[in-house]
């Protein structure tokens, strides 16, 4: 905004191992689409299904220390954190937090996301860190 560049909406990263709690992310987007008022979609996430390491790259998440209260590093607690998230995308005002594939098809990546999924893809030499990767879907 300091330079006047338009832009149409803001992405978010968010993973509460690093980046806060459930309740940080509502207060940011909150705080965002108010101030900028603009739309925010939250274009990644992960959570751990698992701490087990499954190949030869080390997982972001390998310790019970780092997991987030509530939430088991299995299928179901990655399921339940994603549920939650979402519970906090649709609790913004007026609609304008949403993520990033809510799109036409229920259920479906959008474009934008498979977009950025490819991109990492390459730029991390077709490595992933399988042991948290998800794509967000609508419920």
């Amino acid at each position: 905004m300091a330079r006047d560049v338009p832009f149409d909406l803001i992405g978010l990263s968010h993973c509460t191992y690093c980046h806060g709690s459930l309740a940080d992310l509502q207060y940011n987007l909150n705080d965002i689409t108010a101030r900028y008022q603009k739309d925010v979609v939250i274009v990644e996430t992960a959570y751990p299904f698992t701490l087990a390491e499954a190949d030869s790259q080390k997982n972001v998440v390998h310790s019970a220390s780092q997991l987030t209260y509530g939430y088991a590093a299995t299928e179901a607690g990655q399921a339940a954190m994603l549920r939650d998230m979402m519970t906090v995308v649709r609790a913004v005002p007026n609609g304008r937090a949403w993520a990033s594939s809510t799109g036409s098809q229920p259920g479906q990546p959008c474009p934008v996301t498979a977009g950025i999924q490819r991109i990492l893809l390459r730029a991390m030499g077709g490595r992933t860190k399988r042991s948290s990767i998800l794509t967000i879907a609508r419920p």
